[in-house]
């Protein structure tokens, strides 16, 4: 009888702590931590509201006088050799988007064939065949013709989020299914409406939510604002423009040099272009599309990322910056080997990380048409380097320098390193 009661509160257990580590994700009504276009968020509260306008009014100069500068200097407004490359191919590119769309519906007929009783096995080779194929038509694409690097990038990164929701609905509605086949037999009240949130309308709307992780509904907004979005769609624009400016005049201009400066010089040229180029990508993405296109499908949840400028770890940082991305690799790997596969919380970590590591290597191994595992290498040389900062450095000013500096240098070494490897097989043929 004891045995039995400690089973059952084991099991109890278990289950709450299963239910809490879904939980720890869940979407509801929230704002973008930086939308200044809404008055009750963290900028527009914060007293240093200020610097963040002196930094746009710096942005804002920037673009308005680089061009004249330019032409009283150099005798042209804007280099237009990147923005030339762009344009070449582009209609591939217009059907990169709708191919892949159209692909993640292989996921939905899957679920039908589910509830019409197909074969288990045809189902496991099905699943696997198309969630795997969506990597092979973007290498493909990318690998067979001569495309820029925005397109490159563009191309990958849409193969990753499309898989994303493809894995996503397969394995939620797997958890649904094997728990409203439970229930219905104990006769108690199932998590979801499975089967009846398998539907047309219900996937539809997970394809054009801004989010990588399914259930069967989120919160919404009351309606769409057309201003918000004119103006979220107007500042894309400008960083767009500026993210071209610190390419095309700043990091562009070092190629030739590649090879023939020294790594410790080439990293004090790049430092401060590179960061400048990939925070501003990031306010492009995170601060910009992304929100617009959740006005567009009225998601009620605008929180894409967390204050992960004051990380004092590399492990908060990748917590914070792409929460759409960290909170797929949670439900769908570090929950699923830990209650899937009954590993521990350190294992399922590294398995987690590793894997984060891998899609990155992907992304930039078909970009720079080349295998060298950089990235990887330097992913995973961040574990030691979080657990030294988690025991000594957590919440610290220290740690918060320490993030800084690795940010800044990391980024340099990585964008140095492919490069450099890349011209050494192809040349200066960007």
């Amino acid at each position: 009888m004891n045995d039995t009661s400690k089973d059952e509160k084991q099991e109890l257990k278990n289950k709450q702590n299963k239910n809490r580590m879904i939980d720890y994700h869940s979407f509801r009504h929230r704002e973008s931590h930086l939308d200044v276009l809404i008055e009750k968020t963290m900028i527009n509260q914060s007293k240093f509201k200020g610097f963040y306008n002196l930094v746009m009014t710096i942005l804002i100069l920037y673009v308005l006088t680089l061009p004249i500068y330019n032409y009283l200097n150099k005798g042209y407004f804007i280099k237009l050799k990147m923005f030339q490359k762009m344009f070449k191919d582009l209609q591939l590119i217009i059907l990169v988007w709708p191919l892949f769309h159209v692909w993640t519906y292989t996921s939905y007929l899957q679920q039908l064939m589910i509830l019409r009783g197909f074969s288990k096995y045809f189902l496991i080779i099905y699943e696997i065949f198309t969630q795997s194929g969506i990597f092979v038509i973007a290498t493909y694409i990318c690998l067979n013709n001569n495309l820029c690097t925005s397109q490159l990038i563009f191309t990958v990164t849409q193969c990753i989020v499309h898989f994303f929701k493809m894995h996503s609905y397969s394995k939620t509605n797997r958890d649904y299914r094997e728990d409203y086949l439970i229930k219905k037999k104990t006769g108690e009240t199932p998590i979801s409406s499975y089967p009846n949130n398998i539907n047309f309308s219900n996937f539809f709307y997970f394809l054009r939510a801004p989010v990588f992780i399914y259930q069967e509904s989120y919160p919404r907004t009351t309606g769409f604002r057309f201003n918000y979005c004119l103006l979220k769609i107007l500042k894309s624009i400008f960083c767009i423009i500026l993210v071209y400016y610190v390419y095309t005049e700043k990091i562009e201009s070092i190629f030739p040099k590649l090879m023939s400066y020294s790594l410790v010089e080439l990293i004090i040229r790049l430092y401060i272009p590179i960061f400048m180029f990939c925070f501003i990508l990031f306010y492009l993405i995170f601060e910009c599309l992304v929100p617009a296109y959740a006005e567009l499908a009225t998601f009620g949840d605008r929180q894409f990322y967390d204050d992960w400028w004051n990380s004092t770890d590399f492990e908060e940082f990748n917590r914070k910056w792409n929460k759409m991305v960290h909170m797929f690799l949670y439900r769908h790997v570090y929950v699923e080997c830990i209650n899937r596969y009954k590993l521990n919380s350190s294992t399922s970590k590294v398995i987690t990380f590793f894997i984060s590591a891998i899609l990155h290597e992907y992304c930039l191994c078909v970009v720079v048409k080349l295998f060298r595992p950089y990235m990887t290498i330097m992913m995973m040389f961040q574990i030691p380097i979080i657990h030294f900062g988690k025991k000594y450095l957590k919440n610290s000013t220290g740690g918060n320098f320490i993030f800084w500096f690795g940010i800044m240098i990391g980024n340099s070494l990585i964008f140095i390193l492919y490069n450099r490897s890349y011209i050494y097989e192809y040349g200066l043929d960007f």
